[in-house]
């Protein structure tokens, strides 16, 4: 499958790049649209990481008098490949971290000012890549080998955040390229969970002191982000999400801490995850480009599929 797709430049003065994932679709095993059959790709369709991968199941043709209607099913997570986190995606029932009237929407009731907001650019891929290279270029669960917990450089630090401060706007996005998309593609073990894309929740992201500084800028500047993106699994870090005592050797995994999305979902930040071709924005000017996420309308989901898409002044 090639998710590489290349950025256009239109008649209108605008630069566009894809920062979305091509969502794999597979047969159906035995009609199933719960188990796709991996055997069977449809395409140029490829494993990825993620559970609920796509199924689908064709339905029989609709004939006109000069050809036919193809048609069918499918059915895949709400998040699954590059998407959208709605507001109900994750309910704080901590009191310490719950605020008054917080946004419980769902996909289906974002506005176009919810889902368009001016792009801030942060890239930590070099420090990830240099960890990385510490076993060869492959991520490893074990932190003593690649190490991606909240206190590392290879994470996002409260001084990548800081840098950027002056783009940080009333609506804007803020979007993070940890370079970990080169671990997206490939089947994973059993345990899901060792992917390693997901790494064992080794991997970098978002960490809990940019998510309270930001929170904290906010109040200072009287304004309220859109929210954040990354080309991870949940645009914070995976010992941010994992939390202290949690495990992925359990069923379920004990998912202890989700900082981020504790924090930030019910404040009205969206969080877009799973994103890719996050590196081609590197050379792109600060401060002009707007990140606008194409999210389908699906009623009651608690995610929904996005085609996301970075668009710049033609000059740059």
């Amino acid at each position: 499958m090639n998710n590489k797709t290349n950025t256009i430049s239109s008649s209108k003065g605008r630069h566009y790049v894809d920062l979305t994932h091509a969502a794999p679709m597979f047969e159906a095993l035995e009609n199933d649209l719960s188990r796709p059959d991996l055997n069977k790709p449809i395409a140029d369709s490829q494993a990825v990481c993620g559970h609920g991968l796509g199924a689908r199941i064709p339905k029989p043709d609709f004939q006109a008098a000069v050809g036919v209607f193809r048609w069918g099913l499918f059915s895949m997570d709400e998040h699954f490949a590059t998407h959208i986190d709605s507001q109900c995606h994750f309910l704080t029932t901590d009191p310490e971290f719950s605020i008054s009237n917080p946004d419980r929407r769902y996909a289906h009731e974002f506005t176009l000012d919810d889902l368009i907001g001016s792009l801030v650019y942060v890239d930590i891929s070099p420090r990830v890549r240099a960890e990385l290279d510490k076993n060869g270029g492959t991520p490893s669960p074990d932190v003593n080998v690649t190490d991606f917990r909240n206190a590392s450089e290879a994470t996002v630090r409260l001084e990548d955040i800081k840098k950027v401060e002056a783009y940080i706007c009333d609506g804007c996005y803020i979007v993070f390229n940890t370079g970990w998309e080169q671990t997206y593609f490939g089947e994973g073990p059993e345990n899901g969970w060792y992917h390693p894309y997901n790494n064992g929740l080794n991997h970098p992201g978002v960490t809990p002191e940019v998510v309270d500084w930001l929170i904290a800028l906010e109040e200072e500047k009287g304004i309220r982000i859109n929210g954040l993106a990354a080309d991870n699994i949940a645009v914070e870090s995976g010992e941010s999400l994992l939390g202290e005592g949690g495990s992925v050797d359990v069923q379920p995994a004990r998912i202890n801490g989700p900082y981020l999305h504790a924090l930030g979902l019910q404040r009205g930040w969206k969080l877009v995850e799973n994103c890719a071709n996050l590196d081609q924005l590197a050379a792109m000017p600060q401060g002009e480009g707007t990140l606008i996420v194409g999210a389908s309308r699906i009623i009651g989901v608690s995610g929904a599929p996005a085609r996301v898409i970075a668009m710049y002044p033609d000059n740059t």
